[in-house]
């Protein structure tokens, strides 16, 4: 559904704008960046880092020098049973503007997951190399996680534009790629230092918004569904562009049974519930959306639909974001919006959540419900149909059938029109680029805030942060 690819065989520079920056890991062990994005032709791609090694940085014990290092990093390495350290410098940095320069051990790690390890060995005082770390000491910038490190030295901030030089990165066949990205590329970290500024910064690409919505059976008693008994019958979808004054391109709604034409939508009806589900899984790889957008998915719609297909067993299913080998996994079986599982390289925009935390001066019972926020702002509503209707509608007839399916899209549209109203995703970019912490990362960790402002703070100042006992 995205425009095709130009030839391989014409490599030219890429411009592309990063959407969300992940740490991973190569079958080697050794540590990578992934930054997803979207280019200006409205291809997705993830840009595979390689070479930049986290660190952290310990106090130079009296008496070692530069002949030292060599040997203490396969002491160490060999001590832990790990070949993580790559590479020990001694470097002069301050821990204040007081103070005068100190002297430091700057540890490059191969693995950014073995960070504690090596840092507990050290403060722990189990270091015995040569008997002169026999006081051990605090150390200093281990709390910085990776993804975080890479964009706070290479002055990436969230969102931004990259462009990445002709011949400077290699083109992943399709076969050998991680992702369900149109087109992944590898990078050599000191070919990405050359990216040059991009004009027109301040624009957005055209990011695919996908919005949806389920329907699921109620239990004879009229009590909530539940998703070890309760099947999903309907799956509504709406997919529009990011910035474009026009209505959504596409209107889909998928259907357990036979459905009544809807004018401008189409309809899949399925007999079976898990052919359903895989059908719509597959139809999500293929719009390939940047924007994960609707009312409550993060507390409903996506946990109900990983628990559904998990009491389907359709092991298959949970692989919705763009890292192949990579499912959703939910901690709980009824998360709240932070513990929600996000899609690795796509965006997730709960509006009810949204307009919760930013609107929150709403009176009235139900003041936050779809229909009564859909009325405050758009001056429009749901179609009235109670969820005890749902049994009812799902069994009788086709023409029933669609009846809910225009309810389940409208649920679907109303999210876009209030995600566009109310500049949703513009004030959650705008908070993401003022913390300088990735969008997504952001949604389920906001200490990240504190942590970066802390660190950008000891750049300016030139110093480094010890870390908490």
């Amino acid at each position: 559904m995205r425009p095709a690819l130009p030839n391989p065989g014409q490599e030219k520079h890429i411009t592309f704008q990063h959407i969300e920056v992940r740490e991973n890991n190569q079958p080697s062990g050794r540590s990578e960046i992934h930054l997803f994005g979207v280019t200006k032709a409205s291809h997705s791609i993830l840009v595979r880092v390689l070479g930049f090694e986290h660190y952290f940085y310990y106090p130079a014990p009296q008496g070692i020098s530069e002949d030292d290092l060599g040997c203490l990093k396969e002491y160490i390495n060999e001590c832990l049973v790990e070949i993580a350290i790559s590479e020990i410098e001694l470097e002069s940095q301050s821990v204040s503007r007081a103070r005068e320069p100190l002297l430091f051990l700057k540890i490059y790690l191969f693995d950014h997951r073995q960070m504690r390890r090596y840092k507990h060995f050290l403060t722990s005082g189990a270091c015995e190399y040569r008997n002169i770390f026999s006081s051990p000491e605090l150390s200093y910038e281990t709390t910085v996680p990776y993804f975080l490190r890479f964009m706070l030295d290479n002055g990436i901030t969230p969102m931004s534009w990259i462009q990445i030089p002709a011949k400077r990165y290699t083109r992943i066949a399709s076969e050998r790629a991680v992702s369900f990205c149109q087109l992944e590329v590898t990078v050599p970290f000191e070919s990405l230092l050359k990216c040059k500024p991009v004009e027109n910064s301040e624009k957005s690409a055209p990011f695919r918004i996908l919005s949806f919505d389920l329907e699921c059976n109620v239990r004879p008693d009229g009590q909530f569904s539940n998703a070890q008994d309760q099947e999903v019958v309907q799956i509504g979808n709406m997919v529009s562009t990011y910035g474009s004054e026009e209505e959504p391109f596409s209107r889909t709604i998928f259907t357990l049974g036979s459905c009544s034409a809807i004018s401008g939508s189409q309809v899949f009806s399925f007999e079976d519930e898990s052919k359903m589900l895989m059908a719509w899984k597959k139809f999500f790889i293929e719009v390939d959306p940047d924007i994960v957008t609707g009312y409550n998915i993060t507390q409903f719609d996506i946990p109900y639909l990983l628990n559904r297909a998990r009491a389907l067993m359709l092991r298959d299913f949970p692989f919705l974001g763009r890292i192949k080998a990579s499912p959703q996994r939910l901690v709980l079986r009824q998360p709240n919006f932070l513990e929600c599982p996000g899609y690795d390289g796509r965006l997730l925009l709960d509006v009810y959540h949204h307009i919760r935390e930013n609107h929150p001066g709403l009176e009235g019972q139900g003041a936050y419900k779809l229909s009564a926020v859909s009325e405050h702002f758009l001056k429009d509503r749901k179609e009235d149909i109670h969820y005890t209707e749902i049994p009812r509608l799902q069994s009788e007839s086709a023409d029933t059938r669609r009846q809910l399916a225009v309810y389940c899209l409208k649920d679907v549209y109303l999210p876009l029109r209030l995600m566009k109203k109310l500049k949703c995703f513009e004030r959650e970019v705008n908070e993401a680029k003022d913390a300088h912490v990735p969008y997504n990362a952001l949604r389920v960790s906001r200490s990240l805030k504190v942590i970066a402002r802390r660190y950008r703070d000891a750049m300016d100042r030139e110093c480094i942060l010890v870390d908490a006992q």
